[in-house]
């Protein structure tokens, strides 16, 4: 499982195009900490899972399971459903809900059509 969280960590640095030493300022674990963290030298706490997944913006939940601290049953599809369902979290308001259901509702219907 350590080199799935090895490969999430590396991934996404890359695709934020940020160094260790950047994640490490963003997330507050220190850049040795995380370095041992890719090289399967160190297993990372939850706190550091967590401030890891903030970072990225990403939910800790995500961050757990590739670290195998949750059920493995996670696909590819949960793990967008994962992130949906962290979008969706940070609406606040019953209004915002609905209006981010709705622009989702429009976007699905024009990727129908592009079909």
């Amino acid at each position: 499982m350590k080199s799935t969280l090895s490969d999430w960590l590396q991934a996404a640095l890359q695709e934020n195009q940020w160094s260790i030493s950047e994640l490490s300022r963003r997330s507050g674990v220190s850049q040795s900490h995380i370095s041992n963290i890719i090289s399967g030298n160190r297993t990372p706490s939850a706190t550091a899972l967590a401030a890891l997944a903030a970072a990225f913006g990403q939910p800790a939940e995500l961050a757990f399971a590739k670290a195998g601290l949750l059920p493995s049953k996670r696909q590819v599809g949960d793990e967008l459903e994962a992130e949906w369902q962290h979008i969706f979290s940070q609406a606040i308001t019953e209004k915002e809900r609905k209006e981010l259901i709705m622009r989702a509702k429009f976007e699905l219907e024009q990727l129908k059509k592009k079909r």
